[in-house]
C-alpha cells in the first residue's frame, strides 16, 4: 500500500502538468463523468478523486486475497502455519525450487525469500492492472521498486527525471573534463553523471521552505535540478558520486548541529576525500546560479502561490552559508567572493 501511496503523488504531480485537453482525454479513456466542470482546477481534482477510488479498491481487493496473493506480512503468517504439503504446493504455484530440501523450517524459508524477491514486481503488477500505461499517465513507473523503499522527497525527486543517458552530452559540454578529478571523462574507471547541486539538497530546502506541500512540486523541482543547459551536472567516477551524496547526508541529517559549526567536510576514508576541493569549487560556482533560476522560477503547477520559489531560493541561499564552502582546503580564491 505504500507504493500504490506514492505512485498517487507521482500521478497528482503528472495531472497537474497536463493541459485541460488532455485532461479531458485521460478522463474520456477512463470514464470519468466532468460533469460540466471547465476550469483547470476543477478537472484536475476529478481526475485525481478518480485515481484516488481506484486505488483503495486494488487496496481493499489486496487485503481480501488469499494468503499466496495477500501482503507480505499475510503471507509470512500463513506460511508459517502450513504444512509441508500445503508448503510444498504454494511453491508449486509460485514456480520455487525446494532445492531437494525435506525439513519444515528449511521449505518455509525458502518460501518466504521467494515471496521477498518476487514482492516488488507484483506490487508493479498491480498498478499496471488497474488499466494501460498510457492511462496510467505517470502512476505506473516500470523499474522504479525504489519508490516502494523510500518515501523521501529526494526518492520522488530523483525518481521523476532519470539522468543516465546525457553521459555524452554533459561530458561534451565540459570539454570531456570531469570537473572533480580533472580527468579525461573517457579516462574514468566508471563513468556517471552527478547532480552537482545534489537532488537531495534541492529537496531538503523545498521541504523546509513549504513544508508538507513540498510533494505538490515535484514536476518544478526536477525542472530546476535538472536545468536543459546541463550546468548541474558533471561525469565522474561512480564511486565518488556516491561518496559525496553520502557526506551531503551526513551533513543535511545533522539534526543535531555536532559538525554544522565547521561546514561540510568529507572523512579521510571517503573516496571524493582527495577531490573535495575541487566539488566545493564545483558547488560554489553552481550554487548562486541554481539558486537565482529558482528565485526567479514562476512554475508551472497549479499549487503555486506567491513567494513559493523565493522561500526555497532563500533556503539554498542558507544551506551555502552553513556549509562554509569558502573555508574548505583547496578552494581557490578567485570564487571567494559569492553572486547574488
Amino acid at each position: 500500500t505504500d507504493y500504490l501511496d506514492l505512485c498517487l503523488v507521482c500521478f497528482t504531480a503528472e495531472v497537474s502538468e497536463m493541459t485541460i485537453k488532455e485532461m479531458r482525454t485521460v478522463g474520456s479513456a477512463w470514464g470519468v463523468k466532468f460533469c460540466g466542470k471547465t476550469l483547470k482546477a476543477d478537472l484536475r481534482n476529478i481526475l485525481v478523486s478518480s485515481k484516488v477510488k481506484q486505488v483503495q479498491e486494488v487496496k481493499r481487493a489486496a487485503k481480501e486475497r488469499t494468503c499466496l496473493d495477500g501482503g507480505d506480512l499475510c503471507f509470512q503468517e500463513n506460511v508459517l502455519r502450513m504444512t509441508i504439503k500445503k508448503i510444498r504446493k504454494a511453491g508449486d504455484e509460485l514456480g520455487v525450487n525446494f532445492e531437494g530440501k525435506t525439513i519444515k523450517k528449511d521449505l518455509q524459508k525458502i518460501l518466504l525469500d521467494h515471496r521477498a524477491k518476487i514482492a516488488p514486481k507484483e506490487a508493479h503488477n498491480l498498478c499496471d492492472n488497474m488499466e494501460s500505461t498510457e492511462l496510467a499517465v505517470g502512476l505506473v513507473k516500470p523499474g522504479k521498486k525504489s519508490l516502494a523503499e523510500d518515501k523521501s522527497m529526494q526518492q520522488l525527486l530523483t525518481q521523476y527525471k532519470s539522468v543516465s543517458n546525457l553521459g555524452g552530452a554533459v561530458a561534451k559540454s565540459r570539454n570531456d573534463i570531469d570537473l572533480y578529478s580533472k580527468s579525461a571523462v573517457s579516462s574514468l574507471e566508471s563513468p556517471e553523471v552527478d547532480h552537482i547541486i545534489e537532488t537531495q539538497m534541492m529537496a531538503h530546502c523545498a521541504t523546509a521552505a513549504l513544508k508538507n506541500r513540498a510533494i505538490q512540486f515535484v514536476p518544478d523541482l526536477s525542472h530546476l535540478v535538472n536545468p536543459a543547459d546541463l550546468k548541474n551536472y558533471n561525469v565522474c567516477n561512480k564511486s565518488v558520486n556516491i561518496s559525496k551524496g553520502q557526506v551531503v547526508r551526513l551533513f543535511l541529517n545533522d539534526t543535531d548541529g555536532l559538525h554544522r559549526d565547521s561546514g561540510i567536510r568529507a572523512k579521510p576514508y571517503y573516496q571524493c576525500y582527495n577531490q573535495m576541493g575541487n566539488i566545493t569549487q564545483a558547488w560554489i560556482d553552481t550554487f548562486p546560479e541554481i539558486s537565482e533560476d529558482v528565485r526567479t522560477y514562476r512554475g508551472r503547477s497549479d499549487f503555486v502561490q506567491n513567494g513559493d520559489f523565493e522561500q526555497v531560493a532563500a533556503q539554498l541561499d542558507d544551506l551555502f552559508d552553513r556549509m562554509k564552502l569558502l573555508d574548505v582546503e583547496g578552494v581557490v580564491t578567485r570564487s571567494k567572493t559569492r553572486a547574488h
